[in-house]
């Protein structure tokens, strides 16, 4: 009684440990495979755009950084600093620099470095961004007329790219070497040569810590999550494989397995839904606020990549668990009806074989010899 006990609980938690493990499995493979190969990221940032939107938050920045100029500032929308920064940061440019980066953590967080290792240097791009809006705006002021005394008091704060008379005090020149200047100081990409020492580093004690060291348990963290979808896998099959032949009862398990396979499988078919809402929510609450309200549309087009990649995927395992789990339920219902049918033989032969056992037995009595008495002998009469 006790075994029968112990074995019941033993299968429980094997039953439960086969419910966890198949839900890790699907979810750590997600992981795995967007994290392990750095091509399929750079992909997605290239099919969503965002080296283009990088384009548009640097000539936000240099707006922000020419706002105080005492001439005016630049327009964001003037079609002279978009073209700037266009020939300034070509997407090609940029692309190169995002792969730098990405593959030179991903060398650090497989264990194959001790650090990463990349260099991007935004120095000539920065220089040539301010020197052409510098030339743009020296162009145009220099092409349009002197403002009258009355256009000058107008104008306090103007746009030198937009404006349709230049102040007598403004030389054309100058001003446009004002323009260059401000954008090639300080305020305006502060880094321009990105290594791992720089990029993201805080401040710990009076002293710069590089984010490698800050997320020193990276690697071993991505080293994990690439082996744990074979980690689980094998759980899952262990615990299935323990459900079945140490229950008591060979059928039920199959059942029991087969209906948990099920369920995470119906699980991970609708769970399109649930990433549907999820992403809306991550774009409502991250995307709208004004520091990356320029990028929104491309981090937007790059979340909906990655959505897409784990629908998928999800998809897959959803199909192949509802699968199994129906050709485990199938066979459970044949071995049940051909076990009755093989049970009620058995019970057949067994009553034709007590019925031969009595005719051979009445048989035996029949053919029997009777027992002869022996014959007295005569008595003599004396």
């Amino acid at each position: 009684m006790f075994m029968i006990w112990l074995r019941n609980f033993v299968v429980y938690l094997l039953s439960s440990l086969l419910f966890v493990s198949l839900f890790a499995t699907v979810i750590t493979t997600n992981v795995s495979i967007i994290l392990a190969n750095p091509t399929k990221v750079e992909t997605w940032l290239d099919q969503s755009g965002v080296y283009s939107g990088f384009v548009n938050t640097a000539v936000s920045k240099a707006k922000t950084s020419t706002g105080d100029n005492s001439g005016g500032s630049i327009s964001l929308s003037d079609a002279a600093v978009q073209q700037a920064a266009q020939a300034a940061f070509s997407t090609v440019v940029l692309k190169q620099d995002v792969n730098k980066f990405l593959d030179g953590n991903y060398v650090w967080l497989q264990g194959k470095a001790a650090k990463p290792n990349f260099v991007i240097d935004l120095s000539g791009s920065k220089q040539l961004f301010a020197q052409q809006v510098g030339q743009y705006v020296k162009a145009h002021l220099a092409s349009i007329p002197i403002c009258t005394y009355a256009q000058s008091l107008t104008y306090q704060n103007i746009d030198p790219l937009t404006v349709t008379c230049k102040p007598a005090n403004i030389s054309s020149a100058s001003e446009g070497a004002k323009i260059t200047e401000k954008l090639s100081g300080a305020t305006f990409i502060e880094n321009p040569v990105i290594t791992a020492e720089t990029f993201g580093n805080s401040t710990k004690g009076g002293k710069n810590q590089p984010y490698y060291e800050k997320f020193s348990e990276a690697p071993k963290v991505y080293q994990a999550a690439v082996k744990a979808p074979l980690i689980f896998g094998a759980v899952s099959f262990v615990s299935a494989l323990g459900v079945i032949f140490i229950s008591t009862n060979r059928r039920k398990s199959l059942r029991r397995v087969a209906i948990t396979l099920a369920f995470i499988g119906i699980i991970f078919i609708a769970s399109k839904f649930v990433l549907d809402a999820v992403t809306k929510a991550v774009e409502k609450n991250m995307f709208n606020k004004s520091t990356i309200v320029d990028m929104q549309q491309s981090l937007t087009a790059f979340i909906n990549l990655v959505e897409s990649e784990i629908t998928k995927i999800n998809l897959y395992f959803g199909i192949v668990f509802v699968t199994i789990a129906v050709l485990m339920l199938f066979s459970n219902t044949i071995f049940k009806d051909n076990s009755g049918r093989i049970k009620a033989l058995r019970d057949k032969l067994s009553a034709g074989d007590d019925k031969l056992a009595q005719s051979n037995t009445e048989l035996v009595k029949v053919a029997a010899p009777t027992e002869i008495e022996p014959v007295k002998k005569p008595r003599l009469i004396q």
